[in-house]
């Protein structure tokens, strides 16, 4: 039986790199790239100058492809991709009325267009093997381009907002297009598989694969911390960004509500955004500012000393009227990795990770009695808890472990090319 062989260089098409609220894209990339793959990454988006690169994002930094656009050359690129397969114009002209469902979505195909021209050709120069995007949006709209130019079979990942919401600067566009012309489809959750195959009856004969989000299991570990009886407060953390879906203000009431009930608990919450102000305003009216703390945003390095020093983590995520909702947060996997008690709520993939009563508790979203009762009851069942997060880890291990994931999806590319020759 011939050995089928991976692709020796991939090009990863997301929205930003560096970013700090996708480390699972690093994650993936970090364990591919230990398989012997070269990878390169294409961002559709620039990031902020002031962004700071996470330690995993590092190495990946001089593999960048951005088009600079003042420059003769990138142009040349452009036309000499069309060129090179005119009937990609045809391909664009499908992409039209799928992006005319906002007021936004024409303008992320106009971004796109060029740079997906750009991309297909630079793949053809640098002999490029296979394409990647995190994203049905324009990171798959890109990647689509480029592989109609460069004739390099392209995958995609789904993961939440980009399939589930209608709101018109989420939204993503043609999605029907991008699918069917996709080599492999992959997605987060069993949440999202179905929910995939259900709205694109189409995709039913498609190939679909759910491929978790890896992590380190090695950097995501427990140190044996346990809640110290001797008057601390119990320690209760949240990392998220600071947006609606994250609930963040569920999860404040919640704590709020232990603490006036005489439990000694305080909350760290780490991670940005622009509701911050809001929550921060909603902490002072509750009195709650000696014991809830907004952190900021911070280094996934940093965070990993805060799971060791946390006795519960706490992410209360609610769907929003839109469609906007999580996936399978990646903080969740980290939270289990260290054998922390963890409560969440059901939305989308979550209880796939969170699974009530036996690696956490899941309580239905935005109910801020019911999260406070499973809080308490960490706190109040503190070995039964401890099972739980143990249980977490070995769940972890068995199906969140970046390099088998890894494996799993290279294992998928490799069908992919003996197909495609």
């Amino acid at each position: 039986m011939v050995e089928l062989s991976p692709p020796r260089r991939v090009v990863y098409v997301v929205s930003r790199f560096p970013w700090l609220s996708t480390t699972f894209i690093a994650n993936e990339m970090t364990a591919i790239a230990s398989e012997g793959v070269e990878v390169f990454v294409a961002p559709v988006w620039k990031t902020p100058a002031h962004h700071l690169p996470q330690e995993l994002e590092k190495p990946f930094l001089t593999k960048i492809v951005c088009p600079r656009w003042l420059q003769t050359e990138t142009w040349l690129k452009l036309l000499k991709g069309l060129l090179r397969r005119p009937r990609v114009l045809l391909l664009i002209l499908q992409l039209i009325p799928g992006h005319l469902k906002s007021y936004y979505l024409p303008l992320k195909l106009l971004a796109a267009i060029p740079r997906g021209l750009y991309l297909g050709e630079w793949c053809v120069e640098h002999e490029i093997d296979h394409l990647h995007a995190h994203f049905l949006s324009s990171p798959t709209t890109v990647a689509l381009i480029a592989s109609k130019v460069s004739g390099i079979p392209y995958s995609y990942t789904a993961h939440a907002h980009d399939i589930t919401s209608h709101h018109p600067w989420n939204v993503s566009g043609s999605i029907r297009v991008k699918t069917r012309h996709a080599a492999l489809g992959i997605t987060v959750s069993h949440f999202n598989s179905h929910y995939i195959r259900a709205h694109w009856p189409e995709m039913k004969k498609a190939r679909l694969e759910v491929l978790y989000n890896g992590i380190d299991t090695e950097m995501f570990k427990a140190n044996g911390h346990h809640h110290s009886p001797h008057g601390d407060p119990w320690r209760v953390l949240s990392v998220s960004r600071l947006v609606p879906i994250k609930g963040c203000e569920y999860l404040i009431q919640a704590v709020a509500q232990i603490h006036h009930q005489g439990v000694n608990i305080r909350l760290d919450i780490y991670g940005d955004g622009d509701r911050r102000r809001q929550l921060e305003g909603l902490i002072v009216k509750l009195g709650a500012s000696h014991y809830i703390t907004l952190h900021g945003a911070v280094l996934q390095e940093v965070l990993v000393r805060e799971f060791q020093c946390a006795d519960i983590f706490a992410l209360a995520s609610v769907p929003l009227p839109w469609g906007d909702a999580d996936g399978l947060p990646t903080v969740l996997i980290e939270a289990l990795a260290n054998e922390l008690p963890t409560v969440s709520t059901q939305v989308t993939g979550i209880p796939e990770i969170i699974q009530d009563g036996i690696t956490g508790l899941c309580v239905p979203p935005g109910d801020i009695q019911q999260l406070a009762n499973a809080i308490l009851w960490m706190i109040q069942h503190p070995e039964e808890a401890r099972q739980m997060g143990q249980q977490g880890r070995q769940l972890v291990l068995a199906q969140f472990d970046r390099h088998q994931n890894a494996h799993r999806l290279l294992t998928c590319w490799r069908e992919i090319h003996a197909v495609y020759g």
